[in-house]
């Protein structure tokens, strides 16, 4: 079960600081206490807003964040319930109500229609924003974005048997969890290092970390991506889509139909890198994000 967390926290790589990013919290909602995103910023140019898949953090994007800064304004926003932005218990954890927090961000914020980058379900996440407030945003970059998350296998075996992936993601030891959660996103031949799975473990333990990885997948489960597939339909914008050839956490039929449904969308197969394009191709990466952002 407790690969399930492949789809949580195999986006991630850490807790700590990035050297060289300014930190903020910004407020996202209009309810009493509030929910504040974490936000990393870093660079000058443009803005760029990268989103994280679930489970991860600020530093999912270590390896693509400095190609960028030289020519791009960053934004790293962390999702609710995950990195060090707040975790409330019972708060809305869908990709929706995710997307509706980035969208309040990006206003907060004052940027004028960034690149919206999206990894995993982060780019569900953007799909949603595009669709929420499309006039908000420019082009879109979607990395192994699921079109349809209740259609993964994880979460299929989620919905199967509930209780035991709950239990496995609230007792299991955290190093545990991070260590076959690093592993299942890289293909063979790639080892996860040491430091980035004692990270994860530490964002694990973090309070309220476990619940809202179990409210996600609760949200994931009873998503009905039938609205968003006919929004993608209609799509009129600029979107670079890419996938690995080999990934079994987002199958590469997800890129595929992405491109069939986006009208001049474009199609970047990045090669044999299971779910971790975003490590092991993030030269490639940064290229695409500099060339849609001129």
């Amino acid at each position: 079960m407790l690969a399930l967390a492949a789809l949580l926290a195999g986006c991630a790589t850490g807790f700590p600081s990035i050297p060289g990013h300014h930190e903020r919290l910004v407020k996202v909602s209009g309810q009493s206490g509030g929910e504040r995103l974490h936000v990393d910023v870093t660079g000058r140019g443009r803005p760029v807003v990268l989103l994280h898949g679930l489970g991860g953090n600020a530093t999912s994007w270590s390896a693509v964040a400095p190609l960028l800064a030289s020519r791009h304004r960053v934004y790293i926003p962390e999702q609710l319930g995950f990195g060090r932005s707040d975790k409330p218990l019972g708060a809305d954890y869908s990709l929706e109500a995710q997307a509706r927090r980035v969208v309040r961000l990006i206003r907060s914020l004052g940027l004028e229609r960034p690149v919206l980058v999206g990894d995993s379900t982060g780019g569900t996440i953007a799909l949603h924003v595009a669709r929420l407030a499309p006039d908000d945003i420019g082009p879109l970059v979607l990395i192994a974005a699921p079109l349809a998350v209740e259609e993964l296998d994880l979460v299929r075996l989620y919905a199967r048997i509930p209780e035991i992936t709950e239990a496995a993601i609230e007792g299991a030891p955290a190093r545990l969890t991070a260590a076959v959660s690093a592993r299942s996103i890289y293909p063979f031949g790639y080892i996860p290092r040491l430091e980035s799975i004692e990270a994860q473990a530490h964002v694990l333990d973090q309070p309220g970390a476990r619940e809202a990885s179990v409210a996600t997948l609760r949200a994931l489960a009873v998503t009905e991506s039938a609205g968003l597939r006919r929004a993608v339909s209609r799509m009129r914008r600029e979107v670079a889509i890419l996938t690995c050839e080999d990934d079994d956490v987002v199958p590469i039929s997800h890129a595929e139909e992405l491109n069939a449904r986006i009208r001049g969308s474009k199609l970047v197969i990045l090669g044999r890198c299971n779910h971790a394009g975003h490590y092991i191709h993030a030269d490639r990466i940064a290229e695409v994000i500099a060339e849609i952002a001129r």
